[in-house]
């Protein structure tokens, strides 16, 4: 799955529903979900941890009415990326990197979100990266999802 860093404050923000907007220096042509991130500095109850799940659906220079959202103002080359499903999770680590970059998702939540929207399991593994059938068993004998989807540690699509 894609996931992206967010520094304090603005990941708390996410958090807690009052941003819908995250600014970046650069543009992107992703569209799609993504696990958001807390970045390891400066130290919060969220430092170093995936916290939601998100949507980007639109990605644009940021303009003057994007403020608000952003929770903070315009700036030289700003981009807004435009956020929307924002769903919490309980928190788990996480290893940030710069840019969006690609992470193995190991949170139940996460998971059953997906699951609760009436994605397949397969397309669940996909999306999320699921290569570890251990974890799968657990959620499939955590959350009952899986049982007609995964025969002999195979993904049926």
């Amino acid at each position: 799955m894609k996931a992206l860093s967010i520094k304090e404050p603005w990941a708390s923000m996410i958090y807690n529903g009052q941003k819908t907007i995250e600014t970046r220096t650069w543009n992107t042509k992703y569209r799609g979900w993504v696990l958001l991130c807390a970045s390891k500095k400066p130290k919060s109850n969220l430092s170093g941890n995936a916290f939601a799940i998100a949507e980007i659906y639109h990605s644009r220079p940021m303009i003057a009415l994007d403020e608000p959202q952003a929770c903070c103002s315009i700036y030289p080359k700003a981009h807004s990326w435009l956020l929307k499903n924002i769903t919490p999770i309980k928190p788990y680590p996480v290893k940030g990197r710069l840019s969006l970059f690609n992470v193995s998702v190991t949170s139940p939540d996460v998971v059953r979100f997906f699951w609760n929207k009436g994605w397949k399991a397969g397309y669940i593994c996909k999306l999320l990266d699921l290569i570890d059938y251990r974890l799968m068993k657990i959620l499939r004998d955590d959350l009952h999802i899986f049982d007609r989807e995964i025969q002999d540690g195979k993904v049926i699509l």
